[in-house]
């Protein structure tokens, strides 16, 4: 019988997890390959994460810290136990993740130069490395696609999210360089770039990749197959519980000001809201910088007053939110999509930003231009909460778009599996 395929994942931060766990779980589940999971990141907190802890107790996919993998010298040795050793042996240094993060960035040079990636991948022997969408400037991510290169092994990019903006110059950055992310160069070291839906597919062959170097597969991470598990293997949130039983329970799902956002007009509307004693608010923070230490500190939240609410829900899983709430309110986020799978009311406050959304074009929102119009909805649905202005076919068909590629009826972790096998 011939061996399984390998397939080597590399993991760096909490979005490109939530992402890739869906591809690992359904190559595991299936017995189709041997997966490997590396995180690169060795700030990122493995031991709490629930969902490493799914793949590793449940799935038994081996999960490690990259550089845990290959120890050829003594000195590799003592900083694996340095910058990766267990909870007990963590020292002052793991303490500060910033000391960790300043130490392995100086030995990526050297310690974890190309040299090492090769001999890493030579250990590994992988038939596919599969890395998030990035380009490839953090930790020694750079080397080790320059050495799987050279090993002539197969390199697929996956998402680390799902960018529902239609607006082409959606970021600052975007507006201040007055042109899109330059994708052509960007991800130019991977031989498959997979993405969501035709829309991303077109903006990332018109900032420069070959067409036949993009897929379209859906979401991963929303996908129905995915969904169901992923509300088993969901932390329950006990603290939520009973929380504004007697009121409309809101969230509000924050982004960083980057994205083209409004801070004035978010901290204006939060205020607001926190004002209406029939309304019990939540406001999530974008999970970019959580688990790890070599995000923006100020990433998470949109604004400094958003960083310092009482009413901020850090440690809650968005998911769990999204099932306490009754209204989902959202202007960037693709969290929206968990909304409206639910059923839940998904207000779309455009003028908290300056972009355009996919979910707009198929009207599969509930939108508002003003603080006026979105008190008027809160009161609305505080007395029907029932009630939606868009339809179920308008939310199914962005959902069938966005999460399964345009396709209701595709199995999108069985199209990502036979792709990823296919390259094997």
């Amino acid at each position: 019988m011939a061996a399984k395929p390998k397939i080597v994942f590399l993991i760096r931060a909490y979005n490109d997890i939530d992402h890739i766990t869906p591809l690992v779980y359904k190559l595991a589940a299936d017995g189709s390959a041997q997966c490997r999971v590396f995180c690169s990141n060795p700030t990122f907190d493995l031991d709490g994460d629930f969902r490493i802890e799914f793949l590793r107790r449940q799935m038994k996919v081996p999960v490690s810290y990259l550089y845990q993998a290959h120890r050829p010298t003594p000195l590799h040795l003592a900083m694996d136990q340095i910058i990766c050793g267990t909870k007990a042996g963590r020292g002052s240094l793991w303490r500060s993740q910033a000391a960790v993060a300043w130490l392995q960035e100086r030995a990526r040079h050297r310690l974890y130069s190309q040299a090492w990636c090769r001999g890493f991948l030579q250990k590994e022997r992988p038939d596919v490395l599969v890395v998030d969408w990035q380009r490839p400037k953090f930790f020694n991510t750079l080397y080790l696609l320059r050495a799987a290169r050279e090993l002539g092994i197969p390199m697929v990019s996956v998402p680390h999210g799902m960018n529902l903006a239609t607006t082409t110059l959606c970021t600052t950055k975007d507006l201040e360089n007055g042109h899109d992310q330059d994708y052509g160069h960007d991800w130019r070291f991977f031989d498959y770039n997979l993405v969501q839906f035709e829309f991303f597919r077109q903006r990332v062959i018109n900032g420069g990749l070959p067409p036949e170097k993009v897929v379209v597969l859906g979401s991963a991470r929303f996908c129905p197959q995915w969904r169901e598990v992923y509300k088993r293997i969901l932390p329950p949130d006990r603290d939520l519980a009973g929380r504004g039983a007697d009121k409309l329970r809101v969230v509000y799902m924050d982004h960083h000001h980057r994205m083209r956002m409004q801070t004035e007009q978010v901290n204006q509307m939060i205020a607001m809201m926190l004002a209406r004693p029939e309304i019990e608010l939540l406001v999530k923070p974008s999970t970019r910088a959580v688990g790890q230490a070599l995000s923006d500190p100020a990433w998470a939240a949109s604004s400094e007053y958003v960083r310092n609410l009482d009413c901020l829900a850090t440690d809650h899983q968005s998911l769990n939110l999204i099932l306490w709430s009754q209204v989902t309110i959202n202007a960037a986020s693709s969290i929206c999509l968990e909304a409206l799978w639910e059923g839940q009311a998904f207000v779309y406050p455009k003028y908290l930003h300056e972009n355009d959304m996919l979910f707009e074009d198929f009207g599969a929102c509930w939108q508002v231009n003003d603080h006026q119009e979105l008190a008027d909805a809160m009161a609305r649905l505080a007395a029907e909460p029932d009630y939606r202005p868009y339809t179920r076919e308008a939310a199914r068909a962005f959902l069938a778009e966005a999460a399964q590629g345009g396709d209701p009826e595709r199995d999108v972790l069985q199209a990502y599996a036979d792709f990823m096998l296919s390259l094997a």
